[in-house]
């Protein structure tokens, strides 16, 4: 698994999509606490990353809302998970050189349309699949062989995180 993003830059990348995923400044509190992950693929390994994204948001975020979809909704924030070949809406934001080479991927944030997109693009599925479990790590998340480690929840609304 590897990252376009050189080393040191790499985390800053990830911390900057962060603070864009916990800021949003949407108009009602319904609004502020849901933002989807959408999917413009029917791949399994991308249905997937996006379940294992938004499940574990939900439990790191107390109250937030992260449904995963297929079309880019109206609101003001989403998660847009894919690959630049698959998806004409990544291909825009995201240049497929810029991925790099198989098992790469790119974390970061852009607009398309009216919607602040955080955008997790891979070479292929499975490397956008590494770049969610990269994102979760950075949350806190642990994967081990015998069990996985949660942060301690974060209660109240999402975009005051």
């Amino acid at each position: 698994m590897s990252s376009v993003i050189p080393g040191s830059f790499r985390k800053l990348a990830i911390c900057l999509f962060l603070l864009w995923l916990a800021s949003g400044a949407a108009v009602d509190a319904a609004a502020t606490d849901r933002v989807p992950v959408v999917v413009m693929s029917d791949d399994r390994v991308l249905r997937f990353a996006a379940d294992e994204l938004s499940g574990h948001l939900e439990k790191i975020y107390i109250g937030a809302d992260f449904p995963v979809q297929g079309n880019l909704p109206e609101g003001n924030r989403a998660i847009l998970l894919g690959t630049p070949t698959a998806s004409s809406a990544i291909r825009g934001l995201v240049d497929a050189e810029v991925v790099g080479p198989e098992d790469s991927f790119v974390v970061r944030t852009g607009k398309l349309a009216e919607t602040t997109v955080g955008i997790i693009a891979g070479h292929n599925p499975r490397a956008v699949l590494y770049g969610v479990y990269e994102l979760l790590e950075e949350l806190g998340c642990g994967f081990y062989l015998s069990y996985n480690a949660m942060p301690a929840g974060t209660a109240g609304s999402f975009s005051s995180v």
